[in-house]
């Protein structure tokens, strides 16, 4: 019989990719959401509506057997898919999009061990950060870097009140 055991080596490797993809994955979403709600005060008064009132989340089909890793960046930005992808319009999900057209977190054998956590994470800031603060963003914030995600050049500094 043999056994697939992991040297140390490959244990600090498993044990960085968890920490680096949980971290680097949502602070990005996070700050992506920062900038957008800062420069759209509608849409932001939307959210903070929705966050006051939330009482149910409904989960993700992923369906079963899928093998394919796709590239989720492409499908997300597909003009086939979403109308004017690279504009900011949460709207655009109020009604439902096409089956695997939105894939935040993988899917199948590639999803993401830690998406639901991710999703309350960023459900429980964005209900406090909406509803208890506002804020302001210092400088342009235009530039991207991709390091390997999509981040604002200079970091996106905020100030809170």
């Amino acid at each position: 019989m043999q056994t697939n055991n992991l040297d140390d080596d490959q244990i600090t490797d498993n044990i960085i990719g968890v920490l680096f993809a949980a971290r680097d994955t949502s602070a990005s979403v996070l700050t992506w959401i920062v900038k957008f709600l800062s420069e759209n005060h509608t849409i932001l008064q939307a959210v903070t509506s929705c966050c006051l009132s939330l009482l149910h989340l409904s989960g993700y089909l992923i369906p079963k057997g899928w093998k394919a890793l796709p590239l989720f960046r492409n499908i997300h930005h597909s003009e086939e898919y979403f109308h004017h992808p690279d504009k900011f319009d949460p709207s655009r999900f109020d009604v439902a999009p096409k089956p695997n057209t939105f894939l935040l977190f993988g899917s199948g054998t590639y999803s993401c061990p830690g998406n639901e956590l991710a999703k309350l994470e960023m459900l429980v800031l964005l209900h406090h950060l909406t509803t208890k603060y506002r804020w302001t963003v210092s400088g342009p914030g235009r530039e991207i870097q991709f390091s390997p995600f999509a981040l604002p050049w200079d970091g996106l500094p905020v100030t809170f009140t």
